[in-house]
């Protein structure tokens, strides 16, 4: 049964094989150009080795442009590309619609072998397709260094740019692979080259945070204060980022501390968002302006106060920062340190001179603030340093209730120094909260305020 059984599978075999023998042929001899399409795609490699030999036309094309050489690279085929080559009819670097040669698709396949039997047999390193990329460019995303290495021992330009501006180094970049930057630098790269947002290879660098390649490049020619499509230098990025090595770095090159981006912004700005002393003592040490203003007219002090660092604030405080500077809205850091109810902040800001009746363009005073927003301790720091509550102001008059119900003596007596009315209802408030002391204050207060009146009546 078995036997018989494996002889019938034997013939059915040879059946189908048979069968597409021949259709191939039928196709062979119908249409060789698809025949030869058909037996890349399932790479019959002698079949194809005898098709070549009927004077087939190896550049015939379908719709897309794809030609036999286009489909044997995309199969990754060595044998196969190395029989078309043999042609004397191949187009080596015929393209597609997209503009793709067989070179582009060996390197974007990262296919070392290929591309070498490619290029040996003639292939153009510098062909671009319809983004403007070059061989050089999917070998230099793939981050494949012996690639690389290969199409720029055979003349590859490495200053072709993309369609996004992009050079070949620009593309290195994002891989921070120092070695492989190093080569391209080494072939003539430009290392000023300007990407489609004007950005440059050290502006790249900088963000990326590598110091041995911001070391590389600028050793190598790159300018530190090239500005990017939005005003910014490199050292504008190393201080976003934080980074302390690569921001000393540019500035022992020169680099502008006080340039200003499109946003007024300076790396002193920048500094004051990540809480690095250190970052921030090089750069007023290499003398950044203090109290440079963005295109709100917020200096760096503001930026402190908002982002509650207050050993950031401190330290430029030391160095001369105004602490009663205004931003567009007329709102100085003691405005900001108040409504973020930052005690420390604001202690240290009226230490150094703040004016604590500082308008707005609201007509607020950081007092007006905190009372607004029932910040007790705040009101009672503003007050003790001389600020006047306005009594007729009802949020004023709830803070002055609160104080009482949250029996905090040293408040209310604040509030009552500055005439607030000790009414019947703040009476029975204190009563209420079993509070003896405040109670009998301010039932003496009202007691000597009526016995006042009537003495001037």
């Amino acid at each position: 049964m078995i036997d018989k059984t494996i002889k019938l599978l034997s013939t059915a075999f040879f059946v189908i094989v048979f069968a597409i023998s021949m259709a191939t042929f039928a196709l062979i001899k119908s249409s060789p150009q698809i025949a030869l399409e058909f037996l890349i795609k399932n790479e019959h490699y002698y079949a194809i080795k005898l098709l070549l030999k009927i004077n087939i036309d190896p550049n015939k094309s379908d719709h897309n442009g794809t030609t036999a050489l286009h489909l044997a690279t995309k199969k990754e085929n060595y044998n196969i590309i190395k029989a078309l080559l043999e042609s004397d009819e191949i187009d080596i670097d015929q393209i597609d619609r997209e503009n793709n040669t067989a070179l582009h698709f060996a390197a974007k396949h990262d296919n070392y072998n290929i591309c070498k039997l490619l290029i040996e047999e003639g292939a153009s390193v510098n062909e671009q397709d319809k983004d403007g990329y070059t061989p050089l460019h999917f070998a230099t995303q793939k981050g494949d260094f012996d690639l690389v290495r290969l199409f720029i021992q055979h003349k590859a330009n490495v200053n072709i740019k993309d369609k996004y501006g992009n050079t070949a180094l620009h593309l290195a970049l994002k891989h921070n692979n120092f070695d492989l930057i190093k080569l391209i630098v080494q072939n003539g790269a430009d290392v000023n080259a300007k990407g489609k947002q004007n950005n440059t290879p050290l502006h790249d660098a900088a963000k990326q945070g590598n110091l041995n390649i911001v070391h590389l490049l600028t050793e190598n020619g790159a300018t530190v204060d090239f500005e990017d499509m939005d005003g910014s230098t490199p050292l504008h990025y190393a201080t976003k980022e934080g980074n302390f090595d690569i921001a000393r770095l540019l500035v022992q090159k020169d680099a502008n501390v006080n340039a200003k981006d499109k946003y007024g912004n300076t790396a002193l700005h920048f500094a004051m968002k990540n809480d690095n002393l250190d970052l921030i003592r090089l750069l007023i040490l290499n003398n950044a302006d203090v109290n440079a203003k963005d295109q709100i007219d917020n200096t760096p002090l503001h930026y402190a106060v908002q982002q509650k660092f207050f050993y950031v604030a401190k330290l430029i405080i030391e160095h001369d920062a105004d602490v009663n500077a205004k931003d567009k809205d007329d709102t100085t850091p003691l405005h900001y340190a108040t409504q973020a109810n930052q005690l420390e902040l604001m202690n240290l800001l009226i230490q150094n001179g703040a004016n604590i009746n500082a308008k707005d363009k609201q007509n607020f005073s950081p007092l007006d603030y905190a009372i607004q927003k029932n910040f007790s301790e705040a009101t009672e720091t503003l007050m003790l340093k001389g600020a006047v509550p306005d009594k007729h102001n009802n949020s004023a008059i709830k803070l002055f209730h609160n104080a009482i119900s949250t029996n905090n003596f040293k408040l209310v007596k604040l509030f009552i120094k500055h005439n607030f009315d000790v009414d019947d209802a703040a009476i029975n408030l204190a009563a209420r909260q079993k509070n003896k002391s405040i109670h009998t204050y301010l039932k003496q207060t009202r007691q000597a305020s009526t016995a006042a009146w009537h003495s001037r009546y």
